[in-house]
């Protein structure tokens, strides 16, 4: 009779414990759930934001090798006593001339 006791006693404590067991299993998981979304939310972002920063970068080497081109075209063009000096931080060059006779310091090169 005392073992019907406990097993009557006994049986309501462990489902109870199994409960909430299981109940605290299904919280713990929804919120790492939600803490995993929160993660990929943020990666995807940061994906965006490298892949516009690579797309700004590009245009910028474009543009880059764009303007060596114009001065490397404009160089040829100049008179070869004349050099471009970059002026306004680069925005605008100065033609300078050369004083020195560049024919007198390839024949004394050549000896």
């Amino acid at each position: 009779m005392r073992s019907n006791r406990i097993r009557q006693s006994l049986l309501p404590v462990l489902l109870a414990l199994v409960l909430v067991f299981l109940l605290g299993r299904f919280l713990g998981q929804r919120a790492m759930h939600h803490e995993v979304e929160k993660v990929c939310t943020e990666v995807e972002e940061l994906r965006a934001d490298l892949r516009a920063r690579g797309e700004f970068i590009a245009r910028l080497q474009q543009e880059v090798e764009y303007t060596n081109a114009k001065a490397t075209w404009l160089l040829r063009k100049i008179d070869k006593r004349r050099i471009l000096i970059p002026v306004l931080n680069g925005d605008v060059y100065k033609i300078v001339e050369v004083e020195a006779d560049f024919k007198s310091e390839e024949t004394t090169d050549e000896r």
